[in-house]
């Protein structure tokens, strides 16, 4: 309730977007920051535009901008995000996100961050993702889960959903498999990353069948 931004002129395109000439971010009613322009998507399909954005401060980060994204609609089938938090005590930390769905071929999502982190000079790093496809090479059928942590606490030092605070292993895996006509087989890659016990636990691609009882 102390910030809020101030168009003195904007035009609007209904199912389209709103547009802003020029901008300001006031905070107690003072003029801060300015813009000669902005738009924002109000289109009821997606549509690319810029995103709105968390400003605040925090005695671990300082003074922040957070979430300051672009969405980019690719096309019908897949979209990402880019997006960027501007900490005055950790730094830049950017992030990506992808989503698509081209099913039955694939579908799936992927998030990445990566910060240089200015106080501690620690690189700093998250990747998780989801794919599926029901119409892989050959007649297969595929699923994948990838999480990767550069360390235990960049998810509780850095999550904006407190339920992830309290995350305790990072599990990756892969799983290709076939049908036959007396069951499947399957070829795996398995990965486990124990945040309290600090261990990691890695199963290279192993073989498995499972046969249909007569």
């Amino acid at each position: 309730p102390h910030y809020y931004f101030y168009a003195p002129k904007m035009k609007v395109f209904l199912n389209d977007m709103v547009i802003a000439e020029p901008i300001y971010l006031t905070v107690r009613d003072i003029p801060l920051v300015f813009a000669p322009f902005w738009f924002v998507p109000i289109a009821r399909e997606r549509k690319s535009g810029l995103l709105p954005f968390k400003i605040g401060s925090s005695k671990e980060e300082g003074k922040f901008i957070k979430q300051f994204a672009y969405y980019w609609v690719i096309n019908d089938y897949s979209d990402l995000i880019f997006m960027i938090d501007v900490m005055e005590k950790k730094g830049t930390k950017p992030q990506v996100e992808g989503v698509w769905s081209y099913k039955p071929y694939t579908a799936g999502n992927i998030l990445t961050s990566y910060i240089n982190e200015t106080d501690t000079k620690r690189k700093r790093y998250a990747v998780s993702g989801r794919s599926s496809s029901e119409k892989f090479i050959l007649g297969t059928v595929m699923s994948a889960n990838l999480d990767f942590t550069s360390d235990k606490s960049y998810i509780p030092d850095y999550a904006a959903e407190k339920e992830l605070w309290l995350k305790k292993e990072a599990v990756s895996n892969i799983s290709i498999s076939r049908s036959l006509p007396f069951g499947s087989n399957s070829i795996h890659a398995y990965r486990r990353q124990d945040f309290e016990k600090d261990q990691v636990d890695e199963r290279l691609p192993y073989y498995s069948i499972a046969t249909t009882p007569f």
